[in-house]
């Protein structure tokens, strides 16, 4: 679901709803196997050139209103596993900007929540999770007020959540229901520093760039999520804004739709509550709900 936009384009597969307050748009060989869900209001969704939507038009009575994760919490000292890492996956000192960059690095990341400024895997790499237990990632950003994150000119990636080319996330575990990714966002992606990513330069927040695999859910309430050229997803996503182009298949899961995530309310298939984009009250995390 993309709060602003839900975009598609090229050859790209979908097993699930979609929806946004704004445009919906599936363009050039599409295929859709759910409905369109814009708000009341939305333009009505665009399909084009062989694009298809299996499950038709569904106008929600309400606009949609994405809730955010409890980074005030997951960013308290000792409540994060990130001293489980080793250091050399790091971009700075204090473990706070994770970073993979060796091409085709394999490695299996503990169960437990982490606080992250930032979260960046090269080329080739594999994450992988235990087959049982969950995993957390909450990536922050020194926009948010009492985050411990600061600025730092020689980081360019702060607050981004970013995959490089043939890059698989829980790949083997396949349990999309054991990874939950929270990313706060930027605020203002125009002025984040460009990633080229199939041949184009991006500033989103969250790049999927070729080929990526991602088994999970991402919640990325104030971000856009672009994937770019033969994505893999299974589990669901929720953004300000979604573009995804070339050869990208989504999967929905079952065991996804039916959980409870670590935001003021429950994700399911029955809907979302609607919350303001901050907590009224930043001591309560489910302030300024309805």
């Amino acid at each position: 679901m993309g709060e602003d936009s839900f975009e598609t384009d090229n050859n790209v597969n979908i097993g699930a709803d979609i929806g946004s307050n704004g445009q919906i748009a599936v363009r050039n060989g599409v295929t859709v196997n759910g409905a369109a869900k814009p708000a009341v209001g939305a333009p009505a969704p665009i399909t084009g050139n062989g694009s298809t939507i299996s499950g038709g038009t569904q106008y929600q009575a309400s606009p949609w209103v994405l809730p955010f994760g409890d980074f005030a919490a997951a960013s308290l000292s000792g409540a994060s596993n990130n001293a489980a890492l080793p250091a050399g996956y790091f971009r700075d000192a204090a473990k706070k900007h994770f970073y993979i960059g060796t091409t085709g690095t394999t490695y299996t990341m503990p169960a437990g929540d982490y606080h992250f400024c930032s979260f960046e895997l090269e080329r080739g790499v594999q994450l992988l999770l235990p087959t049982n237990g969950l995993v957390r990632i909450f990536v922050d950003h020194f926009s948010r007020p009492g985050s411990p994150c600061t600025t730092d000119p020689a980081i360019t990636t702060h607050g981004r959540f970013l995959l490089d080319n043939s890059v698989d996330v829980n790949p083997i575990a396949g349990q999309p229901q054991n990874l939950e990714v929270y990313v706060h966002g930027t605020g203002n992606e125009a002025a984040n520093t460009y990633r080229t990513c199939g041949g184009s330069s991006y500033q989103d927040d969250v790049i999927f760039c070729n080929s990526v695999t991602f088994k999970g859910v991402l919640i990325a309430g104030k971000s856009t999520v672009r994937m770019r050229n033969g994505a893999t997803v299974t589990g669901g996503i929720a953004s300000k804004a979604i573009d995804i182009k070339n050869g990208m298949t989504f999967v929905r899961s079952a065991a996804v739709e039916s959980k409870l995530f670590n935001v003021p309310t429950a994700v399911t298939k029955r809907g979302w509550f609607e919350c303001r984009t901050e907590p009224t009250d930043p001591a309560d995390p489910e302030s300024g709900c309805s």
